[in-house]
């Protein structure tokens, strides 16, 4: 099976899941994690186009999904938390700064603007003070890492 035949088996058993969502400013919605020389140093590069270990972080949005194409030599390891289990944790022991997860806070489009856009958007993380929570947490470790 080609590589392209996986990808479009791999999306049309997601969109059972969900609908899929731009990943960034050409419309991809599906994300290659591949070594194509992007600097880690410029702020507009995405992580996963270098060699550099990806940080922490939360991905923006209610399922995720890993299909490895072909296993890296060395490194490519992966691991997952519950949002809310850490939300959870950080409400009991440190409920003054869980708080400050729920604001709405500004993300970077890093460069990939799409037409009439800012080079930011405001994301609403999930609530359960809110009427309608989102199961989506998005605070970027990185960005936010910058501000």
């Amino acid at each position: 099976m080609t590589r392209g035949t996986r990808c479009n088996r791999y999306y049309g058993m997601g969109t059972y899941m969900g609908d899929a969502v731009a990943q960034n400013a050409k419309g991809h919605v599906l994300g290659h994690v591949k070594d194509i020389g992007g600097d880690p140093s410029d702020p507009a590069t995405r992580i996963y186009t270098t060699s550099a270990a990806q940080p922490y972080h939360v991905d923006s949005c209610d399922v995720v999904g890993l299909l490895c194409l072909q296993q890296a030599k060395a490194g490519g390891h992966s691991s997952f938390a519950s949002s809310s289990t850490v939300y959870n944790e950080i409400l009991q022991s440190h409920p003054r700064l869980a708080a400050t997860l729920v604001q709405d806070f500004f993300q970077d489009r890093k460069g990939e603007v799409p037409s009439g856009q800012d080079p930011w958007f405001t994301v609403r993380p999930p609530s359960p003070h809110r009427d309608n929570p989102s199961p989506t947490l998005h605070p970027d470790s990185p960005s936010i890492r910058d501000c």
